[in-house]
Formats: structure tokens, sequence, C-alpha cells
């Protein structure tokens, strides 16, 4: 594990009052795409190809796809097909801002088959013998919710080059449309205090991404709703209020619910979404909970969280896109030193995928 000077000493937060807003949905009146392909794959065109690997690190194999989303193992090193497809979708995306001569067309085929199988539409119980109880399609639907983050980015590269092929893009939208519907019935209830909250999260990152990409208007409202639930877990100024243990945070799961809230709440933001960063149902928002997040990995160091790059959620790649939306932050600057020595992109599946690659802002020239 490196060793990171800047996050000895952290700066004092002061965190700004932020007032609670009721669960309505609140609209502006603009909507943007999650990303904007043409101008970011333009303004990546700009960074010498020596400096590029520092932001975008992919490749060009094709995700393995299938209709039926399996999971095995145990819970806490379960294996999910559907997860491993999100990620090597996102490394196409990211070999596709690359600039990779082959991504688009890798992009392309993968969605293709995955609209003509239906990918991930079957889901297929999960009951490892450590969740007795458990729901056996809440794993399910939270992994399949994940993998359409990456599809929402891949949709989007679709749209913008083959635009012409009006067949494809409504083959894949379709697919996309029904895979929302399959984790939206499938009966998920994700109940008690503390194991549903990072699940929603990643749930509502999945809806509001695609329904980003793909105008879906039931899916961000219905992950709108799934944002504010996860943050029932953010306190007063940011404290974590649900994963505890033997009286001491469970740090890496309070990682994983802020990094997948905010992924989501800023899908919803471009989706014209206007409270989502000032929405606090238990006194604390998602920017509180970032910062008070990073104030405890600073201080205890966790070594398998702060690190560059997971294929799950053991990162802080989030922090890309805090650092984008929140630049004047007390905390933006400690997260921008951490950043410029972690020596390449920050990649995490559940968390925003290649999160340097898609979002860090690219310096102008001169």
């Amino acid at each position: 594990m490196k060793k990171f000077p800047a996050l000895a000493v952290m700066v004092p937060v002061l965190f700004a009052a932020f007032p609670a807003v009721g669960p309505e949905l609140v609209r502006s009146a603009a909507a943007a795409p999650v990303v904007n392909v043409g101008a970011r794959k333009a303004a990546l065109e700009t960074v010498p190809r020596s400096e590029l690997r520092n932001w975008c690190r992919g490749s060009t194999a094709p995700p393995r796809l299938a209709r039926q989303s399996r999971i095995s193992g145990p819970s806490r090193y379960q294996k999910s097909n559907a997860q491993r497809a999100g990620n090597m979708l996102f490394e196409n995306i990211a070999a596709y801002y690359f600039g990779y001569s082959t991504a688009a067309k890798v992009i392309r085929d993968s969605l293709e088959k995955g609209a003509r199988i239906g990918a991930f539409t079957e889901l297929a119980p999960y009951d490892p013998p450590e969740f007795s109880g458990y729901n056996t399609m809440n794993e399910p639907v939270f992994q399949v919710a994940n993998f359409m983050v990456p599809l929402a980015h891949a949709y989007l590269i679709l749209k913008k080059e083959y635009s012409n092929d009006k067949k494809l893009l409504a083959k894949v939208k379709r697919w996309g449309d029904t895979l929302y519907k399959v984790t939206r019935d499938a009966g998920a209830t994700y109940k008690g205090k503390a194991r549903g909250v990072d699940r929603r999260a990643f749930v509502a990152a999945g809806w509001s991404h695609w329904g980003n990409a793909a105008n879906n208007r039931d899916a961000l409202a219905k992950a709108k709703r799934y944002y504010r639930y996860a943050l029932y877990s953010v306190g007063r100024r940011g404290t974590d209020r649900i994963w505890r243990h033997k009286g001491k945070y469970r740090i890496r799961y309070v990682n994983a619910t802020i990094a997948a809230a905010l992924v989501a709440g800023y899908a919803l933001k471009r989706s014209g979404e206007i409270d989502v960063y000032t929405l606090a149902p238990r006194g604390g928002t998602v920017v509180e909970g970032a910062a008070w997040v990073w104030k405890e990995l600073a201080k205890n160091r966790h070594p398998k969280l702060l690190r560059a790059r997971s294929p799950g959620a053991r990162s802080v790649a989030w922090i890309e896109l805090f650092v984008r939306e929140f630049p004047k932050h007390p905390m933006a600057s400690e997260m921008r030193s951490w950043i410029s020595q972690a020596g390449g992109p920050l990649y995490a599946n559940m968390a925003g995928g290649p999160t340097t690659c898609l979002y860090r802002r690219v310096p102008k020239a001169g």
C-alpha cells in the first residue's frame, strides 16, 4: 500500500447547512446526458498520448453475456456474471475514450448480442447459508441494476457512433427497459435497518443512469425513491447512522453506500432533479456523507479502500465525481492531492466505473 502524505492531516471541514427536502420529485428546466460522448472524446484527445493512460485504461475484450444472471459463492466473496460483464463493458468504454479504433465496434457487437439474447433478463435466486431469511432476489436485483450503469454509458456511445442504425438502437433500448422492469418487479425487499441501504444505492445508480441515457422517466422516478432511501444512512453533519458493529463504523459498507448514492445523485441531477445534493431525510446530505467518509478513511487509513482500482466497491473512485461537482468544498483539495499520487486512473465498478476517464475535468490548453 502506497503512503499518501496528504491523508495524514486533514483540513477541518466546515460543513454547510443543507435544508431537508421532501420526497417529491423536483425538476429543473434543463437535463443533459451523464456524459456528452462527443465532447468528452474530443476533450480527451487534447491530452498528450503519453499522459492519457493516467486518464483511461481499458480493453477491447468483449464481455461475456448470458440470458440468466447467476451469482455463486458466499456473500462476501460472491461471483456474479452480471458484475463481471459490467466490469468488462466499462473496460470497453474506457478503451473507446482512450482512442482504440476497434472499441466502438466491440461495444456495438456486445449490445447487439445482449439485446438479441435478453442478457441478464432472467434472474436466478441467490440463497447463501449466511443470508438465512434474506430475500433471494435482493442480490440478483442489485447486481443486474448495477450492470445498467455501464450499459447506459455504452448506449450513449452507440447513439453517437451508430446514430443511423435505428433498429439496433431500438432493440438495445427495449433490452435496457426490460432490465429495468425485471429488476423493478422481481420482489426485492431489502428489509432491515442495515441490509438494504447499500443495495438500494446501487439500484438507484443503475436505474438513474439508464433513465438518463434512455429517457425512461419511470426509471428516474423509482431511482429517486431508492436514492432517498439510501440517504437514510446519513445523519447530521454526514455521520453514518446505520453501519455500526460493536460500536465501530463498518467503513467499507459506508464507502459503498455513499459511492453508489453519489453516482446515482449525479445521474439524477443531470436528468433535471435539482434537490439531490440538498436532500437530507435524516439530517445529512450525500455531500456531507461523502466528506464524513473521506475523513474516516483518512483517519483510519484503510488499505483495502484507499486504492485506485477495484472491480467491486472497495475503491474511492467516487472522489473524482465529488471533486468535479464540488471543487470548492474544503475536502476537495485533499482529494485532489490523493488523486495526484494514486498513480493512475481511478476505477470501481460499483462507484461509477472508470471515473477518471469519464468525469475528471480536462485542463484547457494554454
